[in-house]
């Protein structure tokens, strides 16, 4: 229904309802971004949202629980999250 009031192109419209639709392609194309790239996840995310016309603010419904322990992984070493006590392996 939101992509619908939105004013954008079928094909726009096509491309935004399958991220949507399909979290893991979204963290597998996240991976990609890393690595390629050799870019942090955060960053990743925005680029990738930049190159797909993905508002950012759609994100949290598109982040499972792998690539959310890599943000909060990569957010505790940038000190945006305080460190958590952690055991050595």
């Amino acid at each position: 229904l939101i992509l619908m009031s939105l004013n954008i192109s079928d094909e726009e419209y096509k491309v935004v309802s399958n991220i949507i639709a399909n979290p893991k392609k979204f963290m597998k194309d996240i991976e990609i971004y890393v690595k390629r790239y050799d870019i942090s996840y955060l960053e990743a995310i925005m680029q990738y949202c930049e190159d797909n016309n993905l508002e950012i603010e759609s994100v949290p419904k598109l982040v499972g629980n792998p690539l959310k322990e890599k943000l909060e992984a990569e957010a505790i070493k940038l000190n945006f999250l305080p460190k958590t006590g952690t055991l050595p392996i």
